[in-house]
């Protein structure tokens, strides 16, 4: 299964993620549900950091560009231009760092059982 391209896949490396999951003793089904889980999870979690901190003034901009380009690293720049409070790349790279690490130890205990 393909997931579409953002301009945050290099941030966020959840390709690791994936290939986990396509290792599991399950259902093609199954695994597919899984990783589109996973997938619209991480995208949603990824969206919430960056509206946090990203000016409410910026919102709609962000992401009228967001749906034309969502695979388009300008973004990436808006974001660095608009968000001066915090590192948005660290942000989003800790965030994954802990969200991978939580998803893996959920696969973990569930293919024990």
């Amino acid at each position: 299964m393909k997931k579409a391209k953002v301009f945050y896949d290099h941030l966020t490396q959840i390709e690791e993620l994936f290939l986990k999951l396509e290792g599991l003793d399950i259902e093609i089904e199954e695994k597919e549900e899984i990783i589109a889980l996973v997938d619209d999870t991480f995208h949603r979690q990824i969206l919430t950091i960056i509206l946090d901190h990203l000016p409410r003034e910026f919102h709609e901009n962000f992401l009228h560009l967001f749906s034309k380009e969502p695979e388009s690293l300008t973004l990436l720049n808006f974001l660095k231009e608009k968000i001066t409070k915090v590192d948005i790349e660290e942000k989003i790279i800790s965030h994954s760092i802990m969200a991978k690490r939580d998803i893996l130890f959920e696969i973990r205990r569930s293919v024990k059982k």
